[in-house]
């Protein structure tokens, strides 16, 4: 049986690169032996993300050149690409433990529900940017730098209730999880927020858009779009809308590709990030402005440039953050401290990103280290302007 895949992760924006490669190097317990990571990673079947084997790739070159690595040992990386079905996912994992590797980095593998037991009696981590599964988002032995599933769609109705917005219709595929999340996180976070909140659902095997888009008008909402979805789902859901007129604002997730798609109907649409993003270097804090300067040159590096905007910056960022919490090990570095490290991070500085604490506690049980997003718009010229000055916190929203 294929474990149930979130909606989330499920429905994922990607762009595609050029895959790399990185020969893997023996690690050990001596001082100066390099800290050997797994790095599991869809790009081989229907969904593809090897834009985030470049953003892992550019970060580990840059821990390792700019950094000096972690306390002067060196990160190689043990790159295995899947195809999102559990038993790639399954033989990637088990390459990764008899390499010796003392963490798996995820990157977005839809089939790796199916690597926690593995990981588990290896005693390893799975550490990411987002949980692509239900039992990623609760797993004992995993940890997400990103935000919780469960933090979208609350932080944009908080955000738009803030904007004094009282209604809101997001489409959404009609998916078990998809269901759940609006009868138990969405609809409650919403009635708290006092906004009159609609799911408009489809069919993700034959979604028929003008449909799903009049069905959401028909709720005469003072904002709709969808809270999740791939690049080509945004793309379609925000065509029909502009074709139909929608007058209302317009959130498209966390996509991108769509701007460049819509040219002038992109304008004004809103979506959502958990890291500051390049397009708009000045909104961020001078110390995230910062990050964001090294970043951009570490990708340009790479002769990554061109993709700095999009996903990429999920792995770099991820690969920095453990890096930093790999430096607070003091003693042998393996599965155990390294999971020992991970659960006592509490209010680490997260790279382009808000503060992480990882002992599962940012939300109740939640794998997650983070809990807020930021909001965008789409300018005439296509790049994204931050609309909030701080991440949009849903402490209290989402249990």
């Amino acid at each position: 049986m294929r474990p149930r895949r979130s909606f989330l992760a499920a429905f994922a924006c990607a762009a595609a690169v050029s895959a790399l490669s990185c020969a893997p190097e023996p690690t050990s317990s001596e001082p100066n032996a390099p800290i050997l990571l797994g790095f599991l990673n869809d790009e081989i079947g229907r969904l593809n993300f090897p834009e985030l084997a470049a953003g892992s790739r550019a970060g580990v070159d840059y821990v390792n050149r700019a950094l000096g690595g972690v306390k002067g040992r060196p990160l190689r990386v043990s790159y295995c690409a899947s195809d999102g079905s559990p038993e790639k996912s399954i033989a990637c994992a088990n390459r990764f433990v008899e390499e010796g590797v003392v963490a798996v980095l995820e990157g977005l593998d839809t089939g790796a529900e199916a690597v926690l037991p593995i990981l588990a009696s290896a005693q390893l981590p799975l550490v990411g940017h987002i949980a692509a599964s239900p039992g990623q988002e609760t797993a004992e032995n995993a940890y997400f730098f990103g935000a919780a599933p469960a933090v979208y769609g609350v932080a944009a109705l908080k955000y738009y209730a803030g904007q004094g917005l009282r209604s809101a219709a997001f489409v959404t595929p009609d998916v078990p999880a998809a269901r759940r999340y609006a009868d138990t996180v969405l609809k409650p976070a919403a009635t708290k927020l006092g906004i009159a909140y609609e799911p408009i659902y489809y069919d993700v095997q034959a979604p028929n858009w003008p449909t799903a888009v009049a069905a959401a008008m028909a709720k005469n909402p003072q904002v709709s779009g969808l809270y999740v979805g791939t690049d080509a789902t945004c793309v379609s859901v925000l065509t029909a809308f502009r074709s139909a007129g929608y007058p209302g604002r317009l959130l498209a997730a966390s996509c991108s590709a769509f701007a460049k798609a819509l040219g002038a109907g992109a304008h004004g649409v809103e979506t959502y990030s958990d890291l500051w993003k390049v397009t708009d270097v000045p909104a961020a804090p001078p110390a995230k402005q910062r990050e964001l300067g090294t970043y951009l040159d570490a990708m340009k590096a790479a002769g990554q440039e061109a993709i700095a905007g999009g996903l990429a910056q999920w792995t770099f960022a991820d690969t920095v953050n453990l890096s930093r919490v790999l430096a607070t090990i003091n003693g042998p570095i393996d599965g155990v401290s390294v999971s020992a490290a991970l659960r006592s991070t509490k209010n680490l500085d997260g790279f382009l990103g808000p503060l992480l604490t990882c002992d599962h506690t940012v939300l109740k049980g939640q794998s997650s280290c983070g809990h807020s997003l930021l909001v965008y718009r789409v300018r005439p010229d296509g790049g994204q302007q931050a609309q909030t000055r701080d991440f949009v916190d849903v402490t209290g929203l989402v249990g």
